[in-house]
């Protein structure tokens, strides 16, 4: 199972998915987690804690791509990773207007 999970702002994900994954592992399956956002900000420390949208967009799609390159390699070889959510926003509005994540 592959899935990408998109919710607004202020929904709590992160616990939820955690709750998916541990009770998944209480039945024997392993899930593995993937926080876009969290990843992003670990590719650059030098942005302060919520800022990370004050960013140009082409910064930010970097770091984007960057997160997603992550989670390709720490995915494969598809047989030993076979179930994965990854947690992520589709869009947000902030300075920029909207714009897709």
């Amino acid at each position: 199972m592959r899935a990408v999970v998109t919710g607004q702002i202020g929904v709590d994900k992160q616990s939820y998915l955690k709750n998916v994954v541990d009770i998944a592992g209480t039945r024997g399956e392993k899930i593995e987690l993937f926080h876009v956002g969290k990843m992003m900000y670990a590719e650059a420390p030098d942005i302060r804690p919520g800022r990370i949208l004050d960013l140009p967009l082409s910064r930010l799609n970097s770091l984007r791509r960057a997160a997603f390159k992550d989670i390709i390699a720490d995915t494969m070889p598809v047989e030993d990773h076979p179930n994965f959510i990854v947690n992520t926003h589709a869009t947000f509005r902030w300075r920029h207007g909207l714009f897709s994540a």
